[in-house]
């Protein structure tokens, strides 16, 4: 019903018959719902269900795209599309799993489950992000020719803003993040012998993994000449020695540090999302996301994110049990997960909220590159 309202909103909207998505995406979004009512319960049924939310946010993008201000070229309606699905997978299991702790409900009985989802909907994002490739560039065309005036004026008009650096705002110089950030890479590497010692091997990956994060702002300034904000990467190299410390007993033993931990990393994705959206759409003419439009993608960026990542602990998990080693990347029960993903929009909020502010210079200064490089 919800998908079918979306594609009704153009020609009620415009009062133009004339005025809809063409036939193709009609039958894309049409044949997960067909699949629903055919196959009655099991993984296919599941994987119909994620492939029609594939399908509503491929309508939400062609929408924003045909009859609003927002541009998209085809990767970026491609991400868009995959963003969407697992934003949505994400919020609707937050949703169930909130139903199931105060109504006694039984939407999600088991982490395994709740996995399982995550899984088929990045499948289905996927999926039919790909297939939507083949028809973005012909809608667009079909639209220009039969219904002319139909899209908006595209500008690029935004309120002036200073172009404040998260250095800045830190109060802190080059010279005194390095050495920061120094400490902090020692700390990564006596994590690391600390997990060699001991022979933990989801110690000695994160902190290793930890430790190559780490020197990429350094590799990439140096290499490419990427201009990096030194207070960026401050907060990058911070929330990885948090993860890191946590995987040496604090994420057993201390609640609330798993909670940090996804909450600052969140915001560096946050940060690094909107940073790098709002940087390719001031270089690139067939790109943009209006600021008002910003702060609900920033959060569905975070959000997609977060389900990204827990299908991605799922996945090592799995793969440690069928080649019988440790596991690297550990989930701790379905109420965690679903907390981990609340305090992951958190952290995308905190970022969505006050962060762009802070990151405008950021953006100019990636953009001047993204320029140069051109």
């Amino acid at each position: 019903m919800l998908i079918l309202g979306i594609a009704a909103v153009p020609p009620l909207f415009f009062r133009r018959t004339s005025v809809m998505l063409p036939w193709e995406v009609l039958l894309l979004v049409t044949l997960p719902l067909v699949g629903r009512l055919v196959i009655s319960g099991g993984s296919a049924q599941l994987f119909t269900s994620h492939l029609s939310v594939a399908a509503l946010a491929l309508l939400i993008a062609v929408e924003l795209h045909v009859f609003t201000a927002v541009r998209m070229n085809e990767w970026f309606a491609v991400s868009f599309v995959v963003i969407i699905t697992l934003a949505t997978a994400g919020l609707w299991a937050v949703i169930q799993w909130v139903a199931d702790e105060l109504f006694g409900t039984f939407f999600i009985p088991n982490l395994q489950t709740l996995m399982l989802h995550f899984t088929g909907a990045t499948v289905a994002g996927i999926g039919s992000a790909l297939l939507f490739t083949l028809y973005f560039r012909r809608i667009t065309i079909l639209y220009q020719r039969c219904c002319p005036g139909i899209r908006p004026p595209y500008t690029r008009a935004e309120p002036t803003r200073s172009l404040v650096r998260f250095r800045d705002r830190l109060g802190i110089s080059e010279s005194h993040e390095r050495l920061i950030v120094r400490f902090l890479q020692m700390i990564l590497l006596g994590i690391l012998v600390v997990g060699s010692v001991r022979g933990d091997t989801s110690v000695i990956v994160n902190s290793a993994l930890g430790f190559g994060v780490t020197q990429l702002p350094a590799l990439l300034k140096r290499d490419y000449g990427l201009p990096m904000d030194s207070g960026l990467v401050l907060w990058i190299t911070a929330a990885v020695v948090v993860h890191a410390v946590g995987a040496l007993g604090p994420y057993q033993s201390i609640w609330l540090w798993d909670k940090l931990a996804h909450t600052l990393s969140s915001s560096v994705v946050a940060a690094v999302g909107y940073t790098t959206v709002r940087a390719v759409s001031e270089y690139t003419p067939d790109v943009w996301i209006p600021s008002r439009l910003m702060f609900v993608f920033i959060l569905l960026f975070v959000l997609a994110a977060g389900v990204f990542w827990e299908v991605l602990e799922f996945l090592a998990g799995q793969l440690a049990v069928v080649i019988g080693s440790e596991d690297v990347l550990i989930q701790y029960g379905l109420t965690d997960t679903m907390l981990d993903l609340v305090f992951d929009t958190v952290g995308g909020l905190v970022v969505a909220i006050w962060g762009t502010a802070y990151l405008t210079g950021t953006v100019s200064e990636l953009t001047s590159w993204l320029n140069e490089r051109s």
